[in-house]
């Protein structure tokens, strides 16, 4: 689907496989772009496409929605406020029954929501430690991913399904003081801090005869 929006802007939400090319001639005719998730299966075209809005001075934006979300902004202050000690560990859920994209696996449909999400909470860059994929449908489709990333010292994990009988949208921030959890299907109270904490027992506080 191309939209315009007015004579300067237009969306595209098209197959990744044609954003490219149509993208290319809406941004060289002079119109800031939009572009639905996911961009595009191809680095190096994304690269290039970046290149042409710089050159043409356009704008070129992908469909992030989450960069804008109340909770997210307020997930942000939380972490730059320091309440939850240092941020140790981040796990995300990202899971539904569809829709099945025929071009591109489901961390790149589902996951990359909450790439963009980490990208703004850290200034660090993301490093990808590992990926494991499950093609479940197709042999070359990834149905249920988990990527295993490094931003610093947070180790982080981001689990994407679109085989998933249930809709489950759950970020997990685990601090040195406080655990955070934010479930967006909750119908009230989606963001929770807790308090209480995890902790190794020191093993001089055992008595003697204590075996566990």
């Amino acid at each position: 689907m191309l939209i315009l929006l007015d004579i300067k802007n237009i969306i595209l939400a098209t197959h990744p496989s044609v954003n490219f090319k149509l993208g290319k001639k809406a941004l060289i005719a002079g119109k800031n772009l939009f572009v639905e998730k996911p961009m595009l299966n191809n680095k190096k075209k994304l690269s290039k496409l970046i290149l042409v809005a710089k050159k043409n001075k356009k704008v070129l934006m992908g469909g992030y929605i989450y960069l804008f979300n109340s909770y997210i902004k307020k997930i942000k202050q939380i972490i730059e406020s320091k309440e939850l000690g240092t941020i140790k560990y981040i796990e995300t859920q990202r899971k539904n029954l569809g829709p099945i994209r025929n071009e591109v696996g489901s961390h790149i449909d589902l996951g990359s929501h909450d790439i963009s999400i980490l990208k703004y909470f850290f200034k660090n860059k993301l490093k990808l430690k590992s990926k494991i994929k499950r093609n479940i449908l197709k042999d070359n489709i990834s149905d249920i991913t988990t990527l295993n990333i490094s931003i610093g010292n947070i180790k982080c994990e981001i689990v994407s399904s679109w085989l998933n009988p249930t809709k489950e949208r759950k970020l997990l921030i685990v601090g040195s003081k406080k655990m955070l959890l934010f479930d967006e299907m909750e119908n009230s109270n989606k963001l929770k801090i807790f308090n209480k904490y995890a902790y190794y027992p020191k093993i001089t506080k055992f008595k003697k005869n204590y075996i566990s």
